[in-house]
């Protein structure tokens, strides 16, 4: 698999949404509460823990500001001189993207989701980038693909996952989405989407057995 990284920036400080009174965006603005951000780097050299998983699973608007907290915003905003805003409406729209890829990665049939799988599509308003780096373990440069954003990042990780034939399936603990499958580093069979799952409802299931034979 060929490589993805990706330089980009999240908010130093806290994330919360604005409202103009020019309604020039009715859903509001994610903004930072400070001005300064903080370079991180991303890699996708597997699919072991996805950034869009984290955004897919993303149930309320909250859980999508503490997601820009942590990652940072997914897309450049053409009146921001930084990534410290972005309106709400394109992260919605993201989201929404970024969950429908994954719900065809629910088809175990591999050419059936890629029949279906709309990435052409999203592939033509994304932008990725070829280039030979040269790493500094490495003897000469290799082949990496820089994406122009975090969110078309996501979208290479929702193609990566259908053609890996990596599969997405729900917690039987907390119903969270997770990949197993191919570079996933999870088995086929895997019904936990990590220990801490794992571990939770095996007590589930002790204490509803002690309950049940205190009970007879």
């Amino acid at each position: 698999m060929i490589p993805v990284h990706l330089d980009w920036c999240r908010p130093v400080g806290e994330v919360s949404v604005a409202f103009d009174d020019d309604q020039k965006h009715p859903e509001g603005l994610i903004i930072a509460s400070l001005p300064d951000t903080e370079s991180v780097h991303y890699r996708i050299a597997d699919l072991e823990n996805p950034i869009a998983l984290h955004l897919v699973n993303c149930k309320t608007d909250d859980d999508l500001l503490r997601f820009v907290k942590r990652f940072g915003m997914t897309d450049w905003y053409a009146d921001a001189k930084v990534l410290d805003r972005m309106p709400m409406s394109s992260l919605r729209f993201i989201h929404e993207q970024i969950r429908d890829i994954f719900e065809l990665l629910a088809l175990t049939d591999v050419d059936q989701r890629i029949d279906r799988f709309e990435a052409n599509e999203l592939f033509r308003w994304s932008s990725f980038a070829p280039r030979f780096e040269r790493a500094e373990d490495k003897a000469r440069p290799r082949l990496v693909m820089r994406p122009s954003s975090l969110g078309d990042l996501m979208i290479m990780e929702g193609a990566l996952a259908a053609d890996e034939g990596a599969v997405a399936v729900r917690c039987a603990h907390c119903q969270k989405l997770f990949l197993i499958g191919p570079l996933t580093g999870r088995r086929s069979h895997a019904v936990y989407c990590s220990d801490r799952c794992r571990v939770a409802a095996m007590r589930v299931r002790k204490a509803t057995n002690a309950v049940w034979q205190d009970g007879f």
